[in-house]
Protein backbone atom coordinates (compact mmCIF):
# COMPACT_ATOMS: atom_id res chain seq x y z
CA UNK A 1 0.00 0.00 0.00
CA UNK A 2 1.29 3.70 -0.42
CA UNK A 3 1.52 5.84 2.25
CA UNK A 4 1.94 9.16 -0.45
CA UNK A 5 -1.74 8.52 -1.41
CA UNK A 6 -2.91 12.03 0.33
CA UNK A 7 -0.12 13.96 -0.79
CA UNK A 8 -0.39 12.77 -4.11
CA UNK A 9 -3.99 13.91 -4.51
CA UNK A 10 -3.34 16.70 -2.62
CA UNK A 11 -0.73 18.03 -4.72
CA UNK A 12 -3.26 17.41 -8.26
CA UNK A 13 -5.52 19.31 -6.90
CA UNK A 14 -3.28 22.30 -6.24
CA UNK A 15 -1.77 21.44 -9.69
CA UNK A 16 -5.38 21.70 -11.31
CA UNK A 17 -5.81 25.08 -9.45
CA UNK A 18 -2.72 26.90 -10.09
CA UNK A 19 -3.04 26.05 -14.24
CA UNK A 20 -6.83 26.99 -14.24
CA UNK A 21 -6.20 30.15 -12.93
CA UNK A 22 -5.04 32.47 -15.92
CA UNK A 23 -7.90 30.63 -18.21
CA UNK A 24 -10.48 31.18 -15.58
CA UNK A 25 -9.51 35.17 -15.64
CA UNK A 26 -10.23 35.56 -19.61
CA UNK A 27 -13.45 34.05 -18.71
CA UNK A 28 -13.03 30.39 -19.56
CA UNK A 29 -16.03 28.22 -18.29
CA UNK A 30 -14.52 25.03 -18.39
CA UNK A 31 -11.14 26.24 -16.27
CA UNK A 32 -13.57 28.23 -13.96
CA UNK A 33 -15.25 24.80 -13.32
CA UNK A 34 -11.60 23.13 -13.01
CA UNK A 35 -10.43 25.65 -10.50
CA UNK A 36 -13.53 25.40 -8.37
CA UNK A 37 -13.01 21.05 -8.33
CA UNK A 38 -9.96 21.35 -7.36
CA UNK A 39 -10.37 23.61 -4.50
CA UNK A 40 -13.07 21.99 -3.55
CA UNK A 41 -11.91 18.54 -3.56
CA UNK A 42 -8.90 19.92 -1.35
CA UNK A 43 -10.74 21.70 1.18
CA UNK A 44 -12.69 18.35 1.21
CA UNK A 45 -10.00 16.11 1.69
CA UNK A 46 -8.30 18.79 4.03
CA UNK A 47 -11.37 18.34 6.25
CA UNK A 48 -12.33 14.77 5.97
CA UNK A 49 -8.30 13.85 6.60
CA UNK A 50 -7.63 16.28 9.39
CA UNK A 51 -7.34 14.15 12.09
CA UNK A 52 -4.42 12.71 10.42
CA UNK A 53 -2.59 15.93 9.91
CA UNK A 54 -1.78 16.89 12.95
CA UNK A 55 -2.42 20.01 14.87
CA UNK A 56 -1.54 22.28 12.85
CA UNK A 57 -3.12 25.29 12.56
CA UNK A 58 -2.03 26.54 8.76
CA UNK A 59 -4.40 23.90 7.56
CA UNK A 60 -7.62 24.88 8.78
CA UNK A 61 -6.93 28.15 7.77
CA UNK A 62 -6.45 26.82 4.31
CA UNK A 63 -9.90 25.35 4.84
CA UNK A 64 -10.85 28.91 5.19
CA UNK A 65 -9.61 30.44 2.63
CA UNK A 66 -10.40 28.01 0.00
CA UNK A 67 -14.46 28.21 1.61
CA UNK A 68 -14.18 31.96 0.92
CA UNK A 69 -12.71 31.44 -2.73
CA UNK A 70 -15.71 28.83 -3.33
CA UNK A 71 -18.37 30.98 -2.09
CA UNK A 72 -17.15 34.49 -4.09
CA UNK A 73 -17.29 32.01 -7.00
CA UNK A 74 -20.75 31.04 -6.65
CA UNK A 75 -22.38 33.39 -8.68
CA UNK A 76 -20.44 32.84 -11.77
CA UNK A 77 -21.11 29.22 -10.85
CA UNK A 78 -24.86 29.45 -10.75
CA UNK A 79 -24.94 31.15 -13.72
CA UNK A 80 -22.92 28.97 -15.93
CA UNK A 81 -24.83 26.35 -14.89
CA UNK A 82 -27.77 28.01 -15.53
CA UNK A 83 -26.64 28.82 -18.95
CA UNK A 84 -26.11 25.11 -20.19
CA UNK A 85 -29.55 23.75 -18.51
CA UNK A 86 -31.33 26.73 -20.34
CA UNK A 87 -29.48 25.54 -23.48
CA UNK A 88 -30.30 22.21 -22.73
CA UNK A 89 -34.00 22.30 -22.33
CA UNK A 90 -34.51 24.74 -25.16
CA UNK A 91 -32.70 22.92 -27.74
CA UNK A 92 -30.41 25.87 -28.95
CA UNK A 93 -26.49 26.19 -29.29
CA UNK A 94 -26.92 30.09 -28.70
CA UNK A 95 -29.32 32.24 -26.73
CA UNK A 96 -28.87 35.49 -28.25
CA UNK A 97 -32.16 36.92 -28.67
CA UNK A 98 -33.92 34.17 -26.98
CA UNK A 99 -36.55 35.86 -24.18
CA UNK A 100 -34.51 33.94 -21.68
CA UNK A 101 -31.27 35.84 -22.41
CA UNK A 102 -32.06 38.39 -19.72
CA UNK A 103 -30.96 35.58 -17.03
CA UNK A 104 -27.62 36.21 -18.24
CA UNK A 105 -25.99 38.85 -17.23
CA UNK A 106 -22.42 39.35 -17.32
CA UNK A 107 -20.82 38.46 -13.55
CA UNK A 108 -17.55 39.84 -12.43
CA UNK A 109 -14.95 36.63 -11.52
CA UNK A 110 -13.60 37.68 -8.27
CA UNK A 111 -9.93 36.14 -9.04
CA UNK A 112 -7.46 38.57 -7.70
CA UNK A 113 -8.77 38.40 -4.02
CA UNK A 114 -6.69 38.16 -0.90
CA UNK A 115 -7.93 34.83 -0.47
CA UNK A 116 -7.49 33.45 -3.61
CA UNK A 117 -3.55 34.56 -3.42
CA UNK A 118 -3.22 33.18 -0.04
CA UNK A 119 -4.38 29.62 -1.72
CA UNK A 120 -2.42 29.61 -4.33
CA UNK A 121 0.69 30.00 -1.92
CA UNK A 122 -0.36 27.86 0.59
CA UNK A 123 -1.87 24.91 -0.55
CA UNK A 124 1.28 23.49 -2.86
CA UNK A 125 3.22 23.81 -0.03
CA UNK A 126 1.04 22.44 2.41
CA UNK A 127 0.35 19.44 0.42
CA UNK A 128 3.99 18.74 -0.32
CA UNK A 129 4.41 18.33 3.42
CA UNK A 130 1.75 15.80 4.11
CA UNK A 131 3.74 12.86 5.33
CA UNK A 132 3.44 9.40 4.13
CA UNK A 133 0.48 7.78 5.88
CA UNK A 134 -0.95 4.18 6.37
CA UNK A 135 -4.26 3.80 4.47
CA UNK A 136 -5.58 1.58 6.98
CA UNK A 137 -5.58 4.79 9.14
CA UNK A 138 -7.47 6.64 6.37
CA UNK A 139 -9.83 4.12 6.20
CA UNK A 140 -11.52 4.97 9.26
CA UNK A 141 -12.23 8.68 8.17
CA UNK A 142 -13.17 7.34 4.35
CA UNK A 143 -15.81 4.85 5.92
CA UNK A 144 -17.09 7.58 8.69
CA UNK A 145 -17.99 9.77 5.64
CA UNK A 146 -19.86 7.14 3.56
CA UNK A 147 -21.55 6.05 6.91
CA UNK A 148 -22.50 9.63 7.28
CA UNK A 149 -23.97 9.76 3.64
CA UNK A 150 -25.31 6.37 4.14
CA UNK A 151 -27.62 7.75 7.04
CA UNK A 152 -28.43 10.85 5.22
CA UNK A 153 -29.90 9.16 2.56
CA UNK A 154 -31.36 6.65 4.25
CA UNK A 155 -33.54 9.41 5.93
CA UNK A 156 -33.86 11.73 3.06
CA UNK A 157 -36.79 10.70 0.41
CA UNK A 158 -37.28 12.79 -2.74
CA UNK A 159 -40.27 14.34 -1.10
CA UNK A 160 -37.61 16.52 0.89
CA UNK A 161 -36.97 20.42 0.84
CA UNK A 162 -34.24 21.49 -1.72
CA UNK A 163 -31.92 22.65 1.49
CA UNK A 164 -32.48 19.05 3.12
CA UNK A 165 -31.48 17.22 -0.33
CA UNK A 166 -28.72 19.83 -0.68
CA UNK A 167 -26.80 18.11 3.06
CA UNK A 168 -27.65 15.23 1.25
CA UNK A 169 -25.25 16.07 -1.64
CA UNK A 170 -22.94 17.55 -0.14
CA UNK A 171 -22.20 14.17 2.26
CA UNK A 172 -22.00 12.67 -1.18
CA UNK A 173 -19.71 14.94 -2.22
CA UNK A 174 -17.58 14.65 0.60
CA UNK A 175 -17.68 10.74 1.23
CA UNK A 176 -16.60 10.33 -3.18
CA UNK A 177 -13.85 12.74 -2.51
CA UNK A 178 -12.56 10.72 0.08
CA UNK A 179 -12.85 7.09 -1.39
CA UNK A 180 -11.39 9.02 -4.59
CA UNK A 181 -7.88 9.76 -2.83
CA UNK A 182 -7.78 6.53 -0.79
CA UNK A 183 -8.85 3.78 -2.96
CA UNK A 184 -5.53 3.54 -5.48
CA UNK A 185 -3.62 3.19 -2.57
CA UNK A 186 -5.44 -0.15 -1.30
CA UNK A 187 -5.34 -3.79 -2.47
CA UNK A 188 -8.34 -6.40 -3.04
CA UNK A 189 -11.62 -5.80 -1.14
CA UNK A 190 -10.63 -2.84 0.11
CA UNK A 191 -10.16 -1.40 -3.40
CA UNK A 192 -13.55 -2.15 -4.90
CA UNK A 193 -15.22 -1.31 -1.44
CA UNK A 194 -14.07 1.91 -1.88
CA UNK A 195 -14.47 2.09 -5.79
CA UNK A 196 -17.86 1.29 -5.54
CA UNK A 197 -18.60 3.51 -3.00
CA UNK A 198 -16.97 6.93 -5.14
CA UNK A 199 -19.12 6.09 -7.84
CA UNK A 200 -22.42 5.49 -5.80
CA UNK A 201 -21.40 8.94 -4.30
CA UNK A 202 -20.87 10.47 -7.53
CA UNK A 203 -24.39 9.02 -8.91
CA UNK A 204 -26.06 10.67 -5.99
CA UNK A 205 -24.15 13.71 -6.19
CA UNK A 206 -24.47 14.17 -9.78
CA UNK A 207 -28.67 13.37 -9.52
CA UNK A 208 -29.19 16.27 -6.83
CA UNK A 209 -27.02 18.71 -8.52
CA UNK A 210 -28.81 18.59 -11.35
CA UNK A 211 -31.78 18.78 -9.21
CA UNK A 212 -30.84 21.80 -7.37
CA UNK A 213 -29.72 23.26 -10.99
CA UNK A 214 -33.40 23.14 -12.27
CA UNK A 215 -34.54 24.79 -8.53
CA UNK A 216 -32.36 27.42 -9.10
CA UNK A 217 -33.09 28.07 -13.06
CA UNK A 218 -36.70 27.84 -11.65
CA UNK A 219 -36.47 30.66 -9.14
CA UNK A 220 -34.89 33.08 -11.54
CA UNK A 221 -37.39 32.58 -14.22
CA UNK A 222 -39.98 35.58 -14.84
CA UNK A 223 -43.08 33.11 -15.66
CA UNK A 224 -43.30 30.47 -12.97
CA UNK A 225 -45.44 28.10 -14.78
CA UNK A 226 -44.44 28.94 -18.58
CA UNK A 227 -42.94 26.13 -20.98
CA UNK A 228 -39.50 26.61 -19.65
CA UNK A 229 -40.37 26.76 -15.78
CA UNK A 230 -42.60 22.90 -16.84
CA UNK A 231 -39.28 21.37 -18.79
CA UNK A 232 -37.52 22.36 -15.59
CA UNK A 233 -40.03 20.56 -13.08
CA UNK A 234 -39.65 17.60 -15.39
CA UNK A 235 -35.92 17.55 -15.71
CA UNK A 236 -35.73 18.26 -12.10
CA UNK A 237 -38.18 14.77 -11.16
CA UNK A 238 -36.00 12.63 -13.40
CA UNK A 239 -33.04 13.86 -11.23
CA UNK A 240 -35.14 12.84 -7.88
CA UNK A 241 -35.93 9.48 -9.47
CA UNK A 242 -32.31 8.65 -10.10
CA UNK A 243 -31.98 9.56 -6.96
CA UNK A 244 -34.55 7.47 -5.63
CA UNK A 245 -32.64 4.34 -7.11
CA UNK A 246 -29.35 5.48 -5.76
CA UNK A 247 -30.42 5.57 -2.27
CA UNK A 248 -31.02 2.06 -2.32
CA UNK A 249 -27.48 1.35 -3.85
CA UNK A 250 -26.16 3.45 -0.87
CA UNK A 251 -27.93 1.73 1.75
CA UNK A 252 -27.11 -1.96 0.28
CA UNK A 253 -23.60 -0.93 0.78
CA UNK A 254 -21.84 -0.86 4.15
CA UNK A 255 -18.57 0.26 4.97
CA UNK A 256 -16.95 -1.14 8.57
CA UNK A 257 -14.37 0.92 10.51
CA UNK A 258 -11.93 -1.83 9.63
CA UNK A 259 -10.89 -2.36 5.86
CA UNK A 260 -11.67 -5.82 5.00
CA UNK A 261 -9.13 -8.64 4.37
Amino acid sequence: MDGAWLREALLAHATTVRRSVPCAREGDADALHDLRVGMRRSRSLLTTYAPLLGEGSQHAELVTWLQTVGTDLGAARDRDVVHALLLDLIGADDLDGHPVAWLLAPVALPLDTPALARVLDTLPALAAAVPDLDPALGWRHASASWRALRRRARRTGVDAGPDVLHRVRKAAKRARYAADALAPACDGKAAARLGRAGDLARVVQGALGEHRDTVLLRAWLAAPGGDLDVLARQRGALALAEYSRARDDVAGLRLRRRPPG
